[in-house]
């Protein structure tokens, strides 16, 4: 191998390191700052950033949570380190053809097996939580954990390509949506049930029962000593919020048709007889 192979090889090799800890920055880098706020006398830290929006976000910042926000900055300041490094050999080699060139986005063999987001931070979009990625015994499984009103999270994430060092910042934000959906589905009011079992009198008076199973109502009554029964199926959406008095209304209208259409055919019969 010939003096400027061995240059450009040299040269690819500090641009893939270059690649891998650019990318394993990610994982620690949090674009904002920490700040100090004085609430009745007392000192709270707090994390500030600005969303894609421009809105100005603060996060009060819990012992846990400045630990959990120091310890990824001083990992940060680490991988900082060894890129001006890289870059200043680099700097040196800029002589050197880039022609023939190529970065691998995956995960160097010699940095393999690594657990690509173990002990990464982030901050959901949309509820703002800090959230640490623990890594779980087996590879391409991991823990979100985050806080949220006092209450604790531990959600799974799966699935995660260990090799694939250019996803880092989508697997972040895929774990910020499952923090927010988390916390959406458990703090957002539920909406209102449909009973299983309605009971009323129709407009016309007759009682009526109605079970709610497999997306309809079977409503039964007597009419004349007679059991009647028939299916109702709702117009609305069963998770809608509309209240019972709704469908109530609906069946009452659906008896009364019934009850009278049986009647006039009763009498019909009686005047056939007379």
């Amino acid at each position: 191998m010939d003096h400027l192979s061995v240059l450009i090889e040299y040269k690819r090799r500090l641009e893939q390191q270059l690649f891998y800890k650019k990318a394993m920055m990610e994982k620690y880098a949090l674009n904002g700052y920490i700040c100090k706020k004085t609430i009745n006398g007392k000192s709270y830290d707090y994390f500030q950033y600005r969303t894609g929006e421009g809105e100005l976000v603060s996060v009060r910042l819990t012992d846990a949570k400045r630990d959990m926000y120091d310890e990824a900055t001083k990992q940060l300041n680490l991988i900082k380190k060894n890129v001006e490094k890289i870059q200043s050999s680099l700097v040196y080699l800029s002589g050197v053809p880039d022609k023939g060139i190529m970065i691998d986005t995956r995960m160097p063999m010699t940095k393999r097996p690594c657990r690509i987001l173990d002990n990464a931070i982030g901050i959901s979009s949309q509820y703002h939580i800090l959230y640490k990625i623990v890594a779980r015994a087996n590879p391409g499984e991991y823990e979100i954990v985050g806080t949220f009103k006092s209450h604790k999270y531990r959600l799974p994430m799966v699935y995660v390509d260990e090799n694939e060092i250019g996803r880092i910042k989508e697997y972040q934000k895929s774990a910020g949506l499952i923090v927010d959906r988390a916390v959406k589905e458990e703090f957002t009011p539920k909406q209102n049930k449909r009973e299983t079992t309605l009971k009323g009198v129709s407009g016309r008076g007759t009682r009526y029962s109605a079970i709610y199973r497999n997306g309809k109502y079977n409503v039964t009554f007597k009419c004349t000593g007679v059991d009647v029964s028939f299916d109702y199926d709702p117009v609305i959406d069963p998770t809608s919020d509309y209240s019972t008095d709704f469908y109530k209304m609906e069946i009452s209208g659906c008896v009364d048709e019934i009850v009278v259409k049986n009647k006039m055919s009763q009498m019909l019969k009686e005047i056939g007889h007379a």
